[in-house]
């Protein structure tokens, strides 16, 4: 049975990407297009392919700028909603916070950057590391801890 990692980014507009070897292709789901039972649906198949690792971001309180209640609400729902998949499917879960893995793609700190500047930054990166792959703002952040949880 192969071995399948996953790693998450459980923000709103966040992703799950999926890969089963070094060298198989690599599926992302972007989290902003699907239902809750679609994201449960990934993990559940995920794990019917394989052993499952699960890397997911460490997420608090507070991403970085202030949030309305209503979006602090959907970022706080969906985490929960993928740790309960994870955990009711026993897949392990590594958590990473983000400057963790950040620091293993070379990505620097956000400094003076605007929140689009850093994810478009983040997407160029991911990019370099993925140069045939179609990613986005969304969803480059679940490959970049994609090519963390490959390291360990």
């Amino acid at each position: 049975m192969a071995t399948v990692l996953m790693a998450i980014d459980p923000g709103k507009s966040g992703a799950i990407a999926l890969q089963s070897g070094p060298n198989d292709t690599i599926a992302v789901y972007s989290l902003a297009n699907m239902s809750e039972s679609e994201i449960v649906t990934v993990i559940r198949v995920a794990k019917e392919a394989g052993y499952v690792e699960a890397t997911m971001e460490k997420v608090g309180g507070f991403i970085g700028k202030p949030q309305t209640g209503s979006s602090m609400f959907t970022f706080g729902r969906n985490t929960g909603l993928i740790m309960g998949a994870l955990l009711a499917l026993q897949i392990p879960v590594n958590e990473v916070i983000p400057q963790k893995w950040q620091a293993f793609v070379g990505a620097g700190t956000k400094g003076k950057r605007t929140p689009a500047q850093w994810k478009r930054h983040l997407r160029d990166i991911a990019k370099k590391l993925y140069p045939n792959m179609a990613l986005t703002d969304k969803t480059a952040d679940a490959v970049l801890i994609l090519a963390y949880a490959r390291s360990r």
